[in-house]
């Protein structure tokens, strides 16, 4: 995992918010 990828995922989860958590 690249910490690019990590922010990237981050950014997502705030903006999908708990549902891209959940889908993971």
């Amino acid at each position: 995992m690249d910490r690019r990828t990590a922010k990237k995922r981050q950014r997502s989860r705030i903006i999908l918010g708990t549902e891209n958590f959940a889908g993971q």
